[in-house]
C-alpha cells in the first residue's frame, strides 16, 4: 500500500463531512463564476439603457450571489476544518502510539529530534492532502466541466480554446512547477530536519559543548543549516513565483481567445455575451489556479506521508490480551536467545540461557557494550529476540498481555526519561492514583525525602526538561523512586546507583536487597564490588554469559579468555 494511503486511513476522515465541505467549496466557486458572468451581462445590457424589469432580476442574482458566495466559503471553511483538524489529531494519536510502541530492535532509524519533527512538522504537511489537495482538484474540475459546457453552447470553439486554457493551467503549469521545485523541496525536507537535529543538540547538550570548547563550532554549523534551509525555501519560492506567473499568462492570453473567438461569430452571438463569455472563461481558470500550489503541496505533502508512513509501518511490541499474569512472582526463562540490532554486525546477545526463579536476586555485570541493558529490555518485553524464547510463567512473553506484563515486569530503563513536570507528577507517572503519603515513602527508599522536604514548593517543585534542574544522583533517585511506587513482582534496575556518592549508593543497594517480600530482584552494573548480597550474579561480555553463579562469578577466572568460556 502507498504511503499516501497508509497516511489517509491512519488519519481517517470522516467521508460525509468531507463530501459536504467538498460540495460546499464547488457551490462557493460556483457562485463565484456566476456572479462574474451575471455582473458582466448586467453591465453590458445596462449600457443599452434598457426598462428596470429587464435588469430587475439579474440585479437581484448578483446581490444574492455576492452575499451567497460568502456564506458559501465560510460554511465550506468550517467543516474543512473540522474534517482537516479532526483527521490530523487522530493521525497524530497513532503516530504516537506507533513511536512509544516501536521495537527497539526495529528503531535504529530518525534522531530524537527528527523523530519530533515527523510527529509535528510531517503531520502538519498530510492536512494539505486533503484541504489544499484533494478539495481544489475536486472543485477544479467540476467548475471546469461546468465552464466549458456553458460556454460551448454558444461558441463551440470558444469552448475548446477554454478547455486548451484549463489543461494547460491544471495540468502543463503544475508539472512544469513541481519540476523546477522537486530538488528543492527535497533539500527543503532535508535541511529542515538536519536544523532539527543542530538545534536539538545546541539545546540539550549546551553546557557540554562549552565546557569542551566546542559550542562556537556547533553554533556556527546550526547556522549553515539554517542558511542553506533559507536557500531551498527561496528555490522553491522561485518556483512557486514561475509556475503562478505562467498560469497568469494562460489565464488572460484564454480569456482574450475565448472573447475573440466569440466576437468572431457575429450575429450568431449576441454583442452583451461576447464579453459575458471572456469574463466567465476568466472566472472559470482562476478556479484551476490553486492547482499550481496544490502540486507543490503534493509534493511536500507525499514526502511527509513517506516519513509518517515509515513510523506507523514500524513493527511494533504489542501483545494480545490472552489472559492476566498470575498475581505471583513468575519465573522467567531465556532459552537460545538471540538479539540483533539493524546497522550492527555482530549479535548484541548471542545464544544466552538464564533462568529466573520467583525472589532471586540477581546482579548482572559486564563491560560496556556487552548487552547488559538490552538484556533488561529482552525481561521487560521491550527487546523481542531475532531468534530463541523467553517466557513468563511459563508462557511466551509476546503473548501476555502488554498492560499486565508492564505492572508485573518493570523498573528503571538505562535511557528513562524524566517529564518536564513536578515531582509528584513524574511519580505518578507510573501509578496515576498514588496518594502523597505513597509518593512520600517511594522517595524514602530512593532516599531523596529529605531533599524534597527541603524545598519550598516540596512534591510540587517542577524539574525541567528531563530533570534540567535535577543533578545526576537526584534524577537517578526520582527515577527509582518511580519504579518502587509500582513495586513489581519482578524489579529490573539498570545502574541503580549510577551518579550517586559511595555511602548513599551503598545504602540504596544495601535497602533493596534487604526489601521484605518475595520479589524478584535484577540489577545491572558495571561495579563487581559490593555484590555479597546478591544471590547470583551473571557475567556478561561480547553479548555471551560467560560466568554465572555466586558473588564470587563476578571476580575474573583464569578459565575465562577472551568471552568464550562459561563457568558456573
Amino acid at each position: 500500500m502507498s504511503p499516501l494511503l497508509v497516511v489517509l486511513r491512519a488519519a481517517a476522515p470522516r467521508p460525509g463531512r468531507l463530501a459536504a465541505a467538498t460540495a460546499f467549496a464547488l457551490l462557493a466557486d460556483f457562485a463565484a463564476v456566476a456572479l462574474m458572468a451575471i455582473a458582466t451581462w448586467l453591465l453590458a445590457t445596462a449600457a443599452g439603457m434598457p426598462s428596470y424589469e429587464v435588469l430587475a432580476v439579474a440585479i437581484v442574482a448578483v446581490r444574492a450571489l455576492a452575499l451567497g458566495r460568502g456564506g458559501l466559503r465560510y460554511v465550506e471553511r468550517l467543516l474543512s476544518h473540522d474534517v482537516v483538524l479532526r483527521a490530523q489529531g487522530e493521525l497524530r494519536v497513532r503516530v504516537y502510539r506507533a513511536v512509544a510502541g516501536t521495537r527497539p530492535t526495529a528503531v535504529g532509524g530518525p534522531r530524537e529530534a527528527d523523530l519530533l519533527s515527523r510527529v509535528v512538522a510531517d503531520v502538519d504537511l498530510v492536512q494539505d492532502l486533503l484541504m489544499r489537495c484533494l478539495m481544489p482538484a475536486v472543485v477544479a474540475v467540476g467548475v471546469g466541466a461546468a465552464g466549458v459546457l456553458f460556454v460551448s453552447v454558444f461558441v463551440p470553439v470558444a469552448g475548446l480554446a477554454l478547455l486548451a486554457g484549463l489543461v494547460l493551467v491544471a495540468v502543463a503549469v503544475p508539472a512544469l512547477t513541481v519540476s523546477l521545485a522537486r530538488s528543492s523541496a527535497r533539500a527543503t525536507a532535508e535541511r529542515r530536519a538536519d536544523l532539527a537535529v543542530r538545534g536539538h543538540d545546541l539545546i540539550e547538550g549546551g553546557a557540554e559543548l562549552t565546557m569542551a570548547g566546542q559550542a562556537d563550532r556547533v553554533v556556527a554549523d546550526a547556522a549553515e543549516a539554517a542558511a542553506a534551509l533559507a536557500r531551498a525555501e527561496h528555490r522553491w519560492g522561485d518556483a512557486v513565483g514561475t509556475g503562478v506567473a505562467v498560469a497568469t499568462v494562460v489565464q488572460v492570453l484564454t480569456t482574450g481567445l475565448v472573447g475573440w473567438f466569440a466576437l468572431a461569430e457575429g450575429d450568431g452571438v449576441n454583442g452583451v455575451m461576447v464579453p459575458v463569455l471572456a469574463l466567465t472563461a476568466l472566472a472559470v481558470i482562476d478556479s484551476a489556479v490553486p492547482l499550481v500550489d496544490a502540486a507543490l503541496r503534493f509534493v511536500d505533502a507525499r514526502r511527509a506521508a513517506q516519513r509518517v508512513a515509515e513510523l506507523l509501518r514500524a513493527p511494533q511490541a504489542t501483545r494480545p490480551a490472552r489472559r492476566p499474569l498470575p498475581e505471583s512472582t513468575p519465573r522467567i526463562a531465556l532459552s537460545g536467545v538471540t538479539v540483533r540490532y539493524p546497522g550492527e554486525d555482530g549479535a548484541a546477545l548471542d545464544r544466552v540461557d538464564l533462568v529466573l526463579e520467583p525472589g532471586r536476586r540477581i546482579a548482572v555485570v559486564g563491560p560496556s557494550g556487552a548487552g547488559k541493558s538490552t538484556l533488561l529490555g529482552l525481561l521487560s518485553g521491550a527487546v523481542l529476540p531475532a531468534s530463541g524464547s523467553v517466557t513468563v510463567a511459563g508462557t511466551d512473553i509476546g503473548d501476555w498481555a502488554e498492560p499486565d506484563l508492564a505492572t508485573t515486569v518493570s523498573g528503571v530503563p538505562q535511557d528513562a526519561h524524566v517529564f518536564a513536570t513536578t515531582i509528584a507528577d513524574n511519580l505518578r507517572v507510573a501509578v496515576p492514583g498514588a496518594t502523597d503519603a505513597e509518593l512520600r515513602t517511594a522517595l524514602t527508599r530512593a532516599r531523596l525525602l529529605d531533599w524534597v522536604d527541603g524545598l519550598p514548593q516540596g512534591l510540587h517543585t517542577p524539574v525541567g526538561a528531563d530533570g534540567a534542574v535535577l543533578s545526576g544522583g537526584q534524577r537517578q533517585r526520582l527515577l527509582l523512586a518511580r519504579a518502587f511506587l509500582v513495586d513489581p513482582p519482578v524489579l529490573l534496575l539498570d545502574e541503580p546507583t549510577e551518579g550517586l556518592d559511595e555511602p548513599t549508593a551503598r545504602a540504596l543497594l544495601d535497602d533493596l536487597l534487604s526489601h521484605p517480600g518475595p520479589r524478584t530482584l535484577v540489577v545491572v552494573t558495571h561495579r563487581t564490588e559490593g555484590l555479597a548480597g546478591f544471590d547470583e550474579v551473571v557475567v556478561l561480555d561480547v553479548g555471551r554469559v560467560v560466568r554465572q553463579g555466586g558473588p564470587d562469578a563476578a571476580r575474573p577466572s583464569p578459565r575465562y579468555v577472551c568471552g568464550q568460556d562459561r563457568v558456573g
